[in-house]
């Protein structure tokens, strides 16, 4: 075998200069993407995938504000440079990456909101990422749905009062729910006497939707969760008891609004009997009705259910404290050997119950301001052609209270803050009117600036 040289094998037709260059070129590449980085700034920047309210927006004062992060992050690293300007109370949750910011106090109505996360932020390997969110939306004036005396579903402006019908005429509206942003709403349309379906409207695009088509139930009451993912409703059904056909005890069930599916029964099995459900403000717990047992009751999605005597309560809307630890509501009680409707509050951990005042006279329909510092409800006339009921305010800790407005001979009925907590809404009925219906008024905070909105409103319901 005959060995070839090493020098022999070369080409002498190949430049191994070009080579060299190639490799040369590639490492200067490298070097200047290098550059590149530094001068960009190596640390990787903060992104998020959603942003809530969107950018630029117009939204309700009680909005949902949501960052969704496009990694997982550092929490403790994220929850101290969370702000919001104008100044408002907030605490912040989480689900997986996304933030959520838990207004403790609504915004103002008519004003532009700035909210920044970041910076110093760090993700959840220990990366710190460069950069901050920062988004702004402005917030939208309240409006107001009512029903009309023969059940059309109506919308009125309260700054300009011009007023809007939103269902057709002849469709008989029993009950009206919306969302925390108000872009929505959800009600109940009495179709026959063994039918009261549910429907949905889109407030900004007039959208119709019939989310029920049962023939056989009435559906009630509908209230949206805080997240507006789920409907709490109350449903009775007609059942054949010995050849009678009778509507069932009611039960209080769950509902998607997209397209009204049933989300499981909160309850109603048995002898059991729920209405009136209204969501707690962090969306954590339900409060209700138990009819069967004469109490009220409160249900945290777990097994955890909590019922406590109280003879027939009735609740309004704004039953709930802003930090869902307490409801307020109406009940009988007795009181030197009489019954009288007293307004209480029931703290829903400790089970204790106070009076919100304790007045020789009937109460009804607490509302609690969405700062949680008063509550608002009605005395009705101690005696029979006396002056006139009276709507008081009080302090939520019963320290202080003051008459917002009595009239001689007038009846008011519900009243409800608006979600800025500057007005009052309520019922105001003149006997001596001519067409003796109920008229929607408000009012300032401090009682004055009343003024009538409508000539005629039933179970208005504000749209933040």
């Amino acid at each position: 075998m005959t060995l070839i040289p090493p020098a022999d094998i070369l080409d002498d037709s190949v430049d191994t200069r070009r080579y060299w260059r190639g490799v040369a070129l590639f490492v200067a590449l490298l070097l200047a993407l290098s550059v590149a980085l530094v001068a960009r700034g190596g640390t990787p920047r903060v992104r998020a995938l959603t942003l809530l309210p969107a950018p630029g927006s117009e939204v309700s004062v009680q909005p949902l504000i949501r960052a969704r992060f496009s990694r997982a992050m550092d929490r403790a690293s994220v929850e101290p440079t969370v702000r919001i300007a104008p100044d408002v109370p907030f605490r912040v949750s989480w689900n997986e990456n996304e933030l959520r910011i838990l207004l403790q106090a609504p915004l103002q109505a008519e004003a532009r909101y700035r909210v920044t996360v970041g910076p110093g932020l760090v993700d959840a390997d220990g990366i710190e990422l460069a950069g901050q969110l920062q988004w702004e939306f402005s917030t939208r004036r309240p409006r107001i749905a009512f029903m009309t005396g023969n059940n059309e579903l109506w919308l009125v402006d309260p700054a300009t009062e011009e007023q809007k019908r939103l269902t057709a005429p002849g469709q008989a509206v029993q009950s009206v729910t919306t969302t925390h942003q108000g872009d929505t709403l959800v009600y109940t349309v009495v179709e026959s006497e063994t039918a009261t379906n549910l429907w949905r409207m889109d407030l900004q695009g007039g959208g119709l939707t019939k989310l029920t088509d049962d023939q056989n139930t009435i559906y009630n009451a509908p209230q949206f969760s805080p997240a507006g993912d789920l409907l709490a409703v109350e449903s009775r059904r007609l059942v054949d008891v010995g050849g009678v056909t009778t509507l069932a005890a009611p039960d209080i069930e769950l509902r998607r609004p997209s397209d009204g599916s049933p989300a499981g029964v909160i309850y109603g099995a048995g002898d059991e009997a729920g209405h009136s459900a209204r969501w707690s403000p962090d969306g954590t717990q339900i409060a209700f009705i138990e009819s069967s047992q004469g109490a009220v009751a409160f249900y945290n999605f777990t097994s955890d259910l909590r019922i406590f005597p109280a003879e027939s309560p009735s609740f309004s809307q704004q039953i709930w404290d802003p930090a869902s630890r307490a409801i307020a509501y109406a009940r009988f009680y007795p009181i030197d050997q009489m019954v009288r409707q007293v307004a209480v509050i029931r703290d829903g951990n400790m089970g204790s119950e106070l009076p919100v005042l304790e007045r020789e006279a009937d109460q009804s329909a607490p509302a609690w301001h969405p700062d949680g510092s008063l509550i608002a409800f009605v005395q009705f006339s101690a005696v029979a052609g006396g002056p006139g009921d009276t709507l008081w305010i009080v302090a939520s800790q019963r320290n202080d209270a003051e008459v917002a407005l009595s009239e001689p001979d007038i009846i008011y009925s519900e009243p409800q803050w608006s979600p800025d907590g500057e007005w009052l809404l309520f019922g105001r009925v003149d006997p001596t009117a001519a067409n003796g219906e109920q008229a929607l008024w408000m009012m300032r905070l401090d009682g004055s600036e009343p003024r009538q909105l409508t000539d005629e409103g039933y179970k208005a319901l504000w749209i933040p």
